[in-house]
């Protein structure tokens, strides 16, 4: 008898650490770390928003190579960033970790000589429209605008309990990249989660 209530208690004290949530001080670090985060974004301050990003996700791609691309993506392009809304945070797999549903309206408008044209425009409909679906965009053929409704998973991650959160987007349709950053059990763990949507 006494093996099994030691079981029991085993069970429910492990079924308990497992449903622990995010305390309310903790959502409010990441909201604000966040919010820094989609407000360098949309000033374009690139190498500032590398100080956010998943450091794992430099073993992929040096930092000095994203701050080209980023840079290199914004020429031509002007972006905005429009009516963030922070559906909800979520702790997963345990407290070093929350996955966070947002949606935004993303604006993004072809400037230059070299990026407006029709074949130009047509290749990045088409890319946003993969991305985020047809029923999410908006093109404006006129003035070289497209308009997206943006909804996007992020993977909140604080590993050292003393350090900053820092992001990366959860990209479902590329399970190979997100298992080269993310354990096998948080992916399972973010998966299980979205499913529930």
């Amino acid at each position: 008898m006494p093996k099994y209530l030691l079981l029991i208690l085993f069970l429910l004290l492990n079924i308990t650490v497992k449903a622990q949530k995010l305390s309310s001080s903790e959502k409010d670090k990441i909201e604000a770390r966040l919010d820094e985060y989609m407000t360098l974004i949309s000033a374009g301050e690139y190498e500032a928003i590398m100080e956010y990003v998943y450091p794992k996700v430099f073993t992929i791609a040096s930092k000095k190579d994203m701050i080209a691309m980023f840079s290199g993506i914004g020429t031509g392009l002007e972006f905005s960033f429009d009516n963030p809304d922070l559906k909800w945070i979520e702790g997963v797999h345990n407290n070093n970790y929350a996955l966070i549903r947002y949606s935004m309206e993303m604006g993004i408008k072809l400037v230059s000589e070299e990026t407006k044209t029709e074949s130009m425009f047509n290749t990045m409909k088409v890319i946003f429209e993969s991305q985020f679906g047809a029923e999410n965009v908006e093109a404006q053929k006129e003035d070289f605008s497209l308009k997206v409704n943006a909804g996007k998973y992020i993977v909140a991650i604080n590993e050292d309990i003393h350090s900053n959160w820092f992001f990366m987007e959860f990209d479902e349709s590329n399970q190979a990249l997100m298992s080269m950053l993310l354990s096998e059990d948080l992916i399972s763990s973010v998966n299980t989660r979205i499913a529930k949507e």
